[in-house]
């Protein structure tokens, strides 16, 4: 029965490896090898695998058609890059640096490091024309850009001039037409073919908008027939996820996107059945946003181009012939452009002076990539624009670059939220919910209004003009004025003996000069009314009802990382207040405090240590700005602000390891850590010695998540004091 069935396969696999001879070598020449890559998200990084295994064949490849993330992967290698080069870079990236598109906090402009702190994960409504407004996609996908523009040494000329003539595919949003693109900027059609709705923003090319290829032609093999392919191998990523039940088990997102598959898998393999050989790696296993998972998948695209070795094997050269093919297809020892012209195009509302400031590549230097990265961090930073991009333009050594911003049309009133939840052991819990709106820019200098609405444990309205008096924004001015009104907790040792609600109100105007994205110098004057009364607990306790001013003024340099899990850098702050009866204080006081934070990382592990210090200069501070310790953050041991006085000191020495990394989607990295501290409140200078420290423990565990930290901890000061607690939220 076996010799039976042999017989009659033979023919067949004897017919089919001469139809591939009779291809290839057609009046003894070579056949023509077209390579068709589909899209598929992350699962994209398959074509990385199937191409080193081409490569170990000695396989040429003469043209390639992609779409989505194989015109991505296509166009690289297209462009001359090895695959052993594209898997090292992929593999090393950070996806959600890449994909969520934010500056990196050290990057930003300071008062956008201030917005850094107070708001939900990465959420701006528009706010234009009296209507809300939502952003185009999740990201700008200026990072991808600039990252594809730096791999390819982007210039603009004709795909067929390419080491490998390449074509990409993407969507026409307008018509839904499939829009082959053969020239221009080689990183933008590849950008403009992985727009996928809702992730990365539409793309403007000659006058049309150009989204995901994947929704008009997902592999293009009557592509690659057009461009004169005799043999043509497609890689066809969503025939074995066709097949699986596992998406049919998955979320909403994963549910969607197998349907939206569904939907175009006809056309699919009408396409797929022009093809000679057809690769199907098999990653049904992961998701389109498993871009972390980069070395696993491109495991998947080898094995897959492996299975079909049989098949593949005829159009095999010698070593010679591919090494002669590789030298004459590979790209050329790196020729870095020097930089003889810079244009900034695409501003509106933006003074392009503003732009220029931010601008540290110098002209005809050979361009440096790291510096060129880090303008257009500072001009994205700066929180004006959707996307900073740039392109290289000319022939030879000499080149022109341009960088385009794109002022972000959902603007330029934003709203923006933030959230707090704190909750402990001993049935304290507290919430906050903030809501801010900020018009951005009111001028040519980039003037900003701000106004915050607060509700919760403490009701917060504040209104701000923050006005820059230069391009540079070195110099400005800020008068502001606000209203809290909140609740105090007083205890007499570890009992609670009242509760005061606590009203300010105080106008304000500030001068400054902001040190670029290090820090920010700041002198004013305040003045205003400060009501604290006993709401619960002794009458006979002493109300406070008085006129308030004085003199104000801080010094802030801010190097970290992250507001709450930094790894790296370094916070220093200090601030002083002076009372001044000329400003209407009835009872004049000093107040000056000190803050520092360092940290330092290898690999996983963070050491941290930090000093807060606080002195009344021999003054009597009120009761409602006095010095306080208690709570998560410092003497965990202690209730929030259970221990107030006229002076302050606390070390704290702490330790911090990562113990994973959320997908791009959920957040960042996950930690566990713990700390040590020493320190207390003094209310009178004489008191201060080491004998009176008290001292405590905090271990924890944390995530850095989309709605912001989420902490569950346990502290434990001296006198067997202890707590648990919960934490989700930033502080504003």
């Amino acid at each position: 029965m076996r010799f039976r069935r042999a017989i009659l396969i033979l023919p067949v696999a004897v017919l089919g490896v001469l139809m591939v001879s009779s291809r290839a070598e057609p009046e003894g020449a070579r056949p023509k090898v077209g390579l068709v890559l589909s899209g598929g998200g992350a699962k994209g990084f398959a074509h990385i695998g199937v191409l080193k295994q081409l490569e170990e064949m000695h396989i040429p490849i003469d043209c390639i058609a992609g779409t989505s993330m194989g015109a991505i992967m296509g166009g690289l290698y297209a462009s001359g890059m090895s695959p052993r080069e594209m898997e090292q870079i992929f593999t090393g990236l950070d996806w959600w640096d890449i994909l969520k598109d934010q500056t990196q906090r050290k990057d930003l402009a300071f008062r956008r490091k201030k917005d850094d702190q107070r708001y939900l994960g990465n959420i701006e409504l528009g706010f234009k024309h009296g209507r809300f407004r939502l952003p185009r996609a999740m990201a700008a996908g200026q990072k991808l850009n600039n990252l594809l523009v730096t791999l390819t040494r982007d210039a603009r000329r004709n795909f067929d001039d390419l080491n490998i003539p390449f074509r990409a595919v993407a969507t026409d949003l307008s018509s839904g037409d499939r829009i082959v693109m053969g020239d221009g900027s080689l990183a933008r059609a590849m950008r403009a073919s992985m727009a996928i709705p809702g992730v990365f923003s539409p793309v403007e090319i000659d006058g049309m908008t150009l989204v995901d290829g994947g929704i008009a032609d997902n592999i293009p093999v009557d592509l690659a027939r057009e461009m004169g392919a005799d043999i043509i191998i497609a890689v066809d990523l969503g025939a074995m996820d066709i097949a699986s039940t596992r998406r049919s088990q998955g979320d909403i997102a994963e549910l969607l996107a197998h349907t939206y598959q569904l939907i175009r898998r006809p056309q699919q393999e009408e396409q797929m059945r022009d093809a000679d050989i057809a690769v199907t790696p098999d990653t049904s296993m992961f998701s389109s946003s498993d871009f972390h998972k980069a070395r696993t998948i491109i495991g998947t695209g080898r094995r897959a181009a492996r299975a079909v070795e049989e098949q593949l094997r005829p159009l095999s050269i010698s070593e010679e012939e591919y090494a002669e093919w590789l030298r004459r297809h590979r790209r050329a020892a790196d020729d870095t452009p020097v930089i003889r012209s810079i244009a900034i195009t695409g501003e509106k509302h933006v003074d392009e002076r503003i732009i220029a400031r931010q601008i540290k590549t110098r002209l005809n230097r050979p361009l440096d990539y790291e510096l060129l990265e880090d303008d257009l961090s500072r001009i994205h930073g700066l929180g004006y624009f959707e996307s900073a991009m740039y392109g290289i333009s000319g022939e030879g050594g000499q080149r022109d670059m341009t960088i385009e911003v794109s002022e972000k049309p959902w603007g330029p009133g934003y709203v923006r939220f933030g959230l707090k939840l704190d909750a402990d052991s001993e049935e304290n819990s507290s919430w906050s919910v903030l809501a801010n709106y900020t018009r951005r820019p009111l001028n040519r200098l980039g003037g900003e209004f701000l106004l915050d609405l607060q509700a919760g444990e403490k009701r917060r309205i504040m209104a701000e003009l923050y006005q820059p008096l230069d391009f540079r924004g070195a110099f400005f001015l800020s008068p502001s004025a606000e209203y809290s009104s909140s609740m105090m907790d007083v205890y007499d040792g570890d009992r609670k003996a009242a509760e005061y609600d606590v009203e300010e109100f105080y106008g304000a105007l500030n001068a400054g000069v902001q040190i670029g994205k290090y820090g920010q110098i700041q002198l004013g004057m305040v003045a205003g009314r400060a009501r604290a009364t006993v709401d619960v607990g002794d009458p006979d306790l002493e109300n406070i009802d008085q006129d308030a001013g004085g003199w104000t003024g801080h010094i802030v340099l801010d190097r970290r990382d992250s507001d709450v899990f930094a790894r790296e850098g370094f916070l220093v702050v200090l601030q002083g207040f002076s009372g001044d009866e000329m400003l209407g204080h009835e009872d004049s006081y000093e107040k000056v405090s000190w803050l520092s934070q360092h940290y330092m990382t290898l690999g996983r592990h963070t050491m941290f240590a930090h000093l807060e210090l606080g002195t009344s200069l021999e003054s009597e501070l009120p009761l409602y700005d006095e010095f306080a310790l208690g709570g998560l953050y410092s003497m965990s041991g202690y209730a929030d602000g259970q221990l107030r006085g006229q002076y302050l000191g606390v070390g704290r020495l702490g330790y911090m390891f990562r113990i994973s990394q959320l997908p791009p989607d959920l957040g960042r990295g996950v930690y566990i850590g713990a700390w040590g501290e020493a320190g207390n409140v003094w209310q009178d200078e004489g008191d201060i010695d080491s004998d009176s420290l008290l001292y405590g423990a905090t271990v924890g565990l944390g995530a850095d998540t989309f709605l912001g930290p989420l902490y569950f901890a346990y502290g434990r000061s001296e006198h067997g004091r202890d707590r648990f607690y919960f934490s989700l939220g930033n502080n504003f």
